[in-house]
């Protein structure tokens, strides 16, 4: 199980989106914004709406709102959200929680 570190943002600045910790007093420098894509966006959003969650969760509130899902897409977007999940855990913006 995951969750969202506090102080964790998403912005959108002119439909560019960023990935910001709003506690960290140097936020604004160009080496602390994470950018991500629309997607990514709205992965970050499904999981910061909720205290805790999974790679599965996350994977079925994705589906949920996709409109040209098919099961052939499966592999790829659960291996997409794992890294994803995995880089934010490496900056720090998602922490593993039991």
């Amino acid at each position: 199980m995951y969750k969202v570190r506090e102080g964790i943002v998403s912005r959108d600045i002119g439909n560019l989106y960023f990935l910001v910790d709003i506690h960290e007093k140097h936020c604004y420098e160009i080496k602390k914004i994470y950018s991500v894509n629309e997607m990514g966006k709205f992965l970050f959003d499904l999981m910061n709406e909720k205290e805790k969650f999974n790679e599965e969760e996350i994977f079925e509130e994705l589906v949920n709102n996709l409109t040209d899902y098919t099961e052939e897409l499966k592999p790829q977007i659960q291996n997409d959200i794992k890294i994803f999940i995995n880089d934010l855990l490496k900056v720090g913006y998602v922490v593993e929680v039991s």
